[in-house]
């Protein structure tokens, strides 16, 4: 009986101790968060650029092939800064400057709107629209006092980025080799075929939001220039860079685009309304049938659903990286679960 007793309370320490290291592992995960994005978007990059490295490697050491990729990328980014980065600047400073302004034109522009809904007998508080605007503005705008902090962290975490994901690729061998070596044959092959056709998965769909975001980039840069809308280097940055985030990014894309579309004449408003939803139906029916046919195939429901949690948990960064993670897991559902399992 007190044989029984001893394992009982060894038992009862042995799961408590279990449940304990648990809550400090959880703990300490969601105090390192950042430094587990920063980690994971580096795999993603890693993933991404690994084939084209592959390529080189065939005539170069693998060292050899990841520098030059590395320093051909960021001699692009180097350009293409040095290109428009000084435009750039200047249209971003100024639209700042324009934007309570641009705010308050928007706010009376809608006025038409307002009216013609009226008629319809739809009733519309535009003075609290437009007040509740004003004091999201004000936040955004006490937000930027903190620019160049801002900034200064995010060139540090984009150069931990693209040093994090050259090292992995170098070294990648060697580290999943120990990564692995607690499991035996056949366990370890099975390991890594899984790992490989994850990589292999979200590398083609970080390709695909690379491209997909370029082109609607250039598509907003051109249409734009050709309404004459001011700020179109800073729009279409703007659109190009929220097509990392399905679903939610094009539509918040289009808000400053009619924003400063409708403060040059209501009718203009619309037309560059149009336009955006024309460069979308190009994008959903041209560009990701293409692009994501096979890496994302995942139901609208479940791709909005990961976007929302993602944001609400890590913010932008966690919307972006909500698609990736969802592919992740339905890859592993995929190898682990597989549908003709009885």
């Amino acid at each position: 009986m007190a044989g029984e007793d001893n394992r009982d309370r060894q038992l009862m320490a042995a799961r408590t101790v279990v449940v304990l290291a648990i809550l400090v592992l959880v703990v300490f995960l969601y105090q390192v968060r950042s430094v587990i994005v920063l980690v994971y978007i580096a795999l993603l990059l890693a993933g991404a650029l690994r084939p084209i490295v592959l390529l080189l490697g065939r005539r170069l050491s693998r060292m050899a092939a990841a520098i030059i990729v590395y320093l051909v990328l960021m001699a692009l980014i180097v350009m293409l800064l040095s290109f428009a980065g000084p435009q750039l600047a200047a249209q971003v400073r100024d639209f700042m400057v324009a934007l309570p302004d641009l705010l308050d034109a928007t706010v009376s522009a809608l006025g038409v709107v307002v009216a013609w809904a009226e008629g319809l007998g739809v009733k519309i508080d535009l003075a609290a629209f437009g007040e509740q605007l004003r004091n999201e503005l004000g936040s955004v705008l006490f937000g930027l006092l903190s620019l160049p902090v801002q900034i200064f962290q995010a060139g540090v975490a984009i150069f931990a980025v693209v040093a994090l994901s050259f090292y992995w690729i170098v070294d990648r061998e060697e580290l999943l080799d120990l990564l692995f070596s607690r499991l035996g044959e056949p366990r370890r092959g099975r390991a890594r075929a899984i790992f490989e056709r994850c990589e292999q998965r979200l590398g083609t769909y970080v390709r695909g939001v690379l491209l997909t975001g370029l082109i609607v980039g250039l598509l907003a840069y051109v249409g734009l220039r050709l309404l004459g809308l001011p700020y179109v280097l800073v729009l279409s940055l703007i659109a190009g860079t929220l097509e990392i985030i399905p679903i939610l990014g094009p539509v918040v894309a289009a808000i400053p685009i009619v924003m400063v579309a409708i403060t040059q004449s209501p009718f203009l408003g619309a037309v560059a309304l149009a336009f955006w939803f024309a460069v979308q139906q190009f994008e959903n029916y041209l560009i990701v049938p293409i692009v994501y046919r096979t890496t994302v195939n995942l139901s609208p429901f479940v791709v909005l659903l990961s976007v929302l949690t993602g944001g609400v948990l890590l913010g932008i960064a966690g919307a972006f990286l909500a698609i990736p993670t969802a592919v992740l897991i339905a890859v592993l559902l995929e190898e682990l679960w597989p549908a003709d399992r009885s």
